[in-house]
This record gives structure tokens, C-alpha cells and sequence, in this order.
């Protein structure tokens, strides 16, 4: 008997495995991921002080694991007073 593979259309998709640093995120994992709301995310992505992101569409934006792990270790610091000193250049 002979059988022939599945078509495109039965075939499903299936996800990256979680250790798959370069797999897109969907915004509401990545924020999960990073500890903050979409919105907050939303709000990085307009003022240019968020993590690198995948921009498919208008409507349709992506995160890579590797770029959040990145812009998160962007910003340790050791003491209060960098974080001060951080802040107060991006007022200007």
C-alpha cells in the first residue's frame, strides 16, 4: 500500500523550541519575558529605548529572545548613582 505525505494544509506549524534564541516572539511572551506590560514595550518601541525588534508589518511586531537578553543586560548597573547619571542623559 502506498501513502503519500500529508498536504501543506494538514501540516501544522510547529513552534521553535524555548531555547531557540533567534525564534519570534509574540509581544505578549516578550514582555512576559522581560517582566513589563505590552504597552510598556509599546512605549519603548515609540521613544527608541527598548530592546531591538522584528517589524513584519505596521500591526505586526516580533521579538527574538537574544535581543531581549541583550537590551536587559544593557542595563545593569552596579550602583544607584549610574542609574541616576543614565537618566538624567536622557532627558536632554
Amino acid at each position: 500500500m502506498k501513502t503519500t505525505p500529508p498536504s501543506r494544509s494538514t501540516q501544522h506549524h510547529q513552534p521553535a523550541p524555548q531555547n531557540d534564541l533567534h525564534a519570534l516572539m509574540k509581544e505578549n511572551a516578550a514582555a512576559d519575558f522581560c517582566g513589563v506590560t505590552p504597552r510598556t514595550l509599546q512605549g519603548f518601541r515609540l521613544k527608541g529605548r527598548g530592546p531591538r525588534f522584528v517589524k513584519i508589518s505596521a500591526r505586526c511586531i516580533r521579538y527574538r529572545k537574544v535581543d531581549l537578553i541583550e537590551w536587559q543586560e544593557s542595563l545593569l548597573v552596579q550602583s544607584t548613582s549610574e542609574n541616576k547619571i543614565a537618566m538624567e542623559g536622557e532627558k536632554s
